[in-house]
């Protein structure tokens, strides 16, 4: 993203294979950015905005793509491995536990982090740190998606057939946003 005037998108095709997934997955990042910028008034020359920002666009974008095919790649082998057995379902639900409890997490902040530290060399960890929490629960513009998602979830749970993990989504105010 470049700006501030005019604030903007720029893909070098140099730099890019021309995979469509990973033409869809930069355009996904940068455009986080330029929400938190134009919508949520995020200045991304301070420490903690930067790192929120980074949270927030590395988990729709890389870190979303990694799990969703490394996610793919285990139903395909444990559904052959486990449909005799009669434990696909627990074999499942462990790997979506993994997936979104270990994986996940681990993608965002070791990207978010070398983002962060790009620009602030001494302080990234410490302000990476300071927003986390806010950071991973907010996921506005796309609330509604995930909204669905954790009613599902409940719904599951309700059921009985999830693994009793709830999601919360929090969407609050961080240095320089505002609530739009």
């Amino acid at each position: 993203m470049m700006g501030p005037q005019p604030l903007s998108i720029v893909l070098c095709h140099n730099r890019i294979d021309s995979d469509t997934a990973e033409v869809e997955e930069i355009l996904t990042h940068e455009l986080v950015h330029l929400y938190d910028v134009q919508t949520l008034q995020l200045d991304l020359s301070d420490c903690e905005t930067v790192a929120y920002s980074e949270v927030r666009a590395a988990r729709e974008a890389e870190c979303d793509r990694s799990v969703r095919d490394a996610k793919a790649e285990y139903e395909d082998a444990s559904a052959s491995a486990s449909a005799s057995s009669g434990l696909q379902a627990v074999t499942t639900q462990i790997s979506e536990t993994l997936q979104t409890r270990v994986y996940k997490p681990y993608c965002v902040r070791n990207i978010a982090l070398g983002a962060t530290q790009n620009m602030f060399p001494n302080e990234g960890k410490a302000c990476l740190n300071k927003v986390w929490d806010t950071a991973y629960g907010d996921h506005r513009p796309f609330a509604r998606h995930h909204e669905a998602q954790q009613t599902q979830t409940q719904t599951q749970q309700h059921n009985g057939s999830s693994n009793g993990i709830s999601h919360e989504i929090n969407s609050g105010t961080i240095h320089g946003t505002s609530d739009k």
